[in-house]
């Protein structure tokens, strides 16, 4: 925690670590949690995804494999420097990418998600804190990544360093076909090509990659998958029986403007 390059959400200036706090300059103070992640948030969020067990459902899921071939995916499109996942949820993605040399931090809306990802990895620095208004000075990132989470382009290429990657990952028209159908929602449409255009306003596109591959589930890990995602909150798990499940997902893959670029875009 001490060594990330956090910024106070009310001032803009850096957070040092004092004792069991975080403080800047100014004075503003945020305490550390005893399960060692930090709130950041300049007001409290109405976020509806506080609910612990779905994100205990998620980290089954990633634990079962089921996530594997997306992890090398991005592992491979990885640059050297700080990471930072940006809508880490529960911490699972960051924690499988995570590497000794390499400084990262993780960010979510959600207290219940970082909570729990803070207390699974007690050497990753997570915040509480909304991608709108990232707690992280500028130009400090080598590489954002988000995954199928709500985006802000613009915060993301303020973090970033000149040249900077941002790995963003979007669900496809058969992601999770089989759990949508079972809780009577519509296949997802445009997803990435309406994603792309608001990427490709801050960001130039460098590589766009499809990775699809179905998921022998048996009952048990059916009914994690159904559980683990927003779109069957407040519903029953239906009686999953053994089935394939297909992720679907495409990554863009970008490099963030200098900063000159990235102000007029921003102005724009």
């Amino acid at each position: 925690m001490s060594e990330t390059p956090w910024s106070c959400p009310i001032c803009g200036l850096p957070l040092s670590r004092r004792g069991d706090s975080l403080l800047c300059p100014s004075r503003h103070c945020f305490d550390v949690a005893r399960q060692g992640y930090v709130n950041l948030l300049r007001r409290p969020s109405d976020t509806l995804y506080e609910d612990r067990s779905l994100f205990a459902a998620r980290r089954a899921v990633w634990r079962a494999g089921f996530f594997d071939p997306v992890i090398r995916a991005v592992r491979e499109r990885l640059p050297d420097g700080f990471l930072l996942d940006a809508g880490c949820g529960e911490g699972s993605l960051l924690g499988a990418l995570r590497e000794e040399s390499r400084p990262c931090a993780g960010v979510d809306l959600s207290r219940a998600a970082v909570r729990m990802a803070a207390s699974a990895y007690r050497d990753i620095p997570f915040a509480v804190a909304d991608v709108c208004s990232l707690p992280l000075a500028a130009g400090a990132a080598a590489c954002v990544v988000n995954m199928l989470t709500p985006a802000n382009y613009a915060e993301f290429a303020r973090v970033l360093r000149p040249g900077g990657r941002l790995i963003k990952l979007v669900p496809n028209a058969q992601h999770l076909a089989q759990i949508r159908s079972l809780a009577g929602k519509a296949p997802y449409t445009r997803e990435a090509e309406t994603t792309l255009e608001g990427f490709s306003r801050l960001f130039r596109l460098t590589e766009r990659t499809c990775v699809r591959y179905e998921v022998e589930c048996g009952a048990e890990l059916a009914s994690l998958v159904f559980r683990m995602t927003p779109l069957t909150a407040g519903e029953t798990a239906p009686a999953c029986g053994p089935m394939r499940v297909t992720v679907d997902i495409t990554l863009l893959v970008g490099e963030a403007p200098d900063g000159e670029s990235a102000a007029a875009a921003i102005v724009v």
